[in-house]
């Protein structure tokens, strides 16, 4: 964090290239090309790089400075179900917030801008498509201090962070592998254990983020930890995650996925 004049600033730092000799590594590269692609698209609920530099050998991305995550917004801030007061202004606010989370995603997968100039001086316009590919309420960062505009803005703007699992294709080429994916095993979507993440895996995780966040709304952070134990205990693999599905064998032999019970029942 940086602060100068009552402006605040997160700084990010990118892993270390062990060969100096070389250029930053491919996910480094990756990243910042993910954000300079979605700078184009101006949403309010998308985090904004505001420049990057090189120091020792690191690169390093700064951001607008936020108060928390969503995560932090639950567990730390507003812990009970009684504050925010659960009235119209919370509820108005609540609902345009997820409205315009959504709408950011919608422009993350259906991303059309103008150019994207790489490293190596081309320039590829052709990659409309693409997909976040870690959606947590940790990614939500929360600036409490923002308007998103109405009557209703007091409690801040939610803005999507944390592109560094964020890849772009062509319309025909929509899915990509996941070998060295870093994603979070409770937002994981069924179709991440047959090795493929599209945009319809954040829909998935983002899913999970909104029933989370009515659970919050209507029991606090009490009723998320329990909605997450409920979880927790009817998984029916080995692992026993928190994630919202289980895997079961049809009698065709075919594997099917179900939301589990806890899920299905909020």
């Amino acid at each position: 964090m940086y602060s100068g004049d009552d402006v605040y600033f997160a700084i990010k730092q990118l892993q270390k290239n062990d060969d100096t000799s070389s250029p930053p590594a491919h996910e480094s590269v990756q990243e910042v090309q993910a954000y300079k692609r979605l700078n184009q698209v101006q949403d309010p609920h998308l985090i904004r790089l505001l420049a990057t530099f090189t120091h020792r050998d690191h690169l390093h991305l700064i951001f607008p400075y936020a108060t928390g995550d969503l995560h932090n917004f639950w567990y730390d801030q507003f812990p009970t179900s009684m504050k925010p007061r659960r009235d119209h202004r919370f509820v108005r606010w609540m609902s345009r917030q997820i409205v315009g989370l959504a709408q950011a995603l919608e422009k993350i997968h259906h991303c059309h801008v103008q150019r994207v100039v790489h490293p190596n001086g081309s320039i590829d316009a052709a990659k409309t498509h693409g997909r976040h590919g870690d959606l947590k309420p940790e990614n939500i960062l929360w600036f409490q201090h923002e308007s998103d505009g109405s009557e209703y803005g007091s409690f801040g703007v939610l803005k999507i962070s944390d592109f560094g699992t964020a890849e772009f294709h062509s319309p025909i080429s929509l899915s990509g592998e996941t070998a060295g994916v870093g994603i979070t095993p409770t937002y994981k979507a069924p179709e991440f254990d047959m090795n493929r993440i599209s945009p319809k895996y954040d829909i998935w995780s983002f899913g999970c983020i909104l029933l989370q966040f009515v659970v919050w709304y209507l029991h606090g952070w009490d009723g998320v930890e329990d909605f997450s134990e409920k979880r927790m205990n009817e998984s029916n693999r080995y692992d026993h995650l928190d994630d919202f599905f289980n895997f079961y064998d049809t009698d065709t032999g075919k594997l099917v996925t179900r939301a589990k019970e806890s899920v299905r029942q909020v």
